[in-house]
């Protein structure tokens, strides 16, 4: 059962490499066979301290074929240090934040590439690694969260003020929706108006509370933002 879990987990791996500082490979094998079963390893990656950039995820796994797969994933990423975070929703919990930070990141498709053998992913918040919480939103979302324990809960209620929820909702309000529009300037200077498919729009799916707080602070924020969120159209020449 076990092993048949591990070999499941291929999806999340995809993900996890995203935010990692100093994880370059993560693989699955059965003990005493030489052949791993899947492995994740990232390809041209962002140098350390760069802000946004793209980032290569490399899949290679086993179909049930029992034919070698490789595919290369593309992504758009941003992650930025915080140091702006207000001293007053730190001052509880210092203590348990080494580093602080943020970021987005993005699966943007190649022009022409169709779907491959890979299973989409989901949308889903991250603490470094990914967390239960699946997203919304187009986008991985990642930030220093203060959790639960148990890592089962972003804690927003104002009955939580001891369990982190103004950190949080500061997060989700202020700091996420600033990287956000940062991210699309970024990503729509090299994908032109396939940005839009990252704008985090109103969705059919049901409603998410964390998703939710961002997308709404995201539109407030995009109201007085410096940032150049939409392509500019050139003018057609008339002869």
């Amino acid at each position: 059962m076990t092993v048949e879990m591990l070999r499941n987990c291929l999806d999340e791996a995809r993900l996890t490499l995203l935010f990692l500082r100093n994880i370059n490979c993560i693989d699955f094998r059965v003990r005493h066979d030489p052949n791993f079963e899947w492995r994740v390893s990232r390809g041209n990656w962002p140098e350390s301290g760069t802000f946004s950039d793209w980032a290569y995820v490399i899949v290679e796994h086993c179909n049930s074929q029992d034919e070698w797969l490789h595919t290369t994933e593309r992504w758009w990423r941003v992650i930025v240090d915080v140091h702006d975070a207000p001293a007053d929703l730190q001052y509880r919990h210092k203590r348990s934040m080494k580093y602080v930070e943020c970021g987005i990141a993005a699966h943007v498709p190649r022009d022409g590439e169709t779907k491959g053998p890979l299973n989409c992913l989901k949308s889903k918040f991250f603490n470094c690694v990914p967390l239960k919480f699946e997203s919304t939103l187009p986008v991985q979302v990642h930030a220093t969260f203060l959790l639960s324990g148990d890592r089962q809960n972003i804690a927003t209620e104002e009955t939580s003020q001891d369990a982190g929820s103004d950190w949080n909702k500061w997060l989700l309000k202020k700091k996420i929706p600033q990287v956000y529009l940062q991210f699309l300037e970024d990503v729509g200077r090299k994908i032109g108006h396939a940005v839009y498919d990252y704008f985090p729009i109103e969705t059919k799916q049901r409603q998410q509370s964390l998703s939710d707080l961002i997308r709404t602070a995201f539109w407030e924020e995009v109201k007085s933002s410096h940032h150049r969120v939409f392509p500019v159209v050139e003018p057609l020449q008339v002869e």
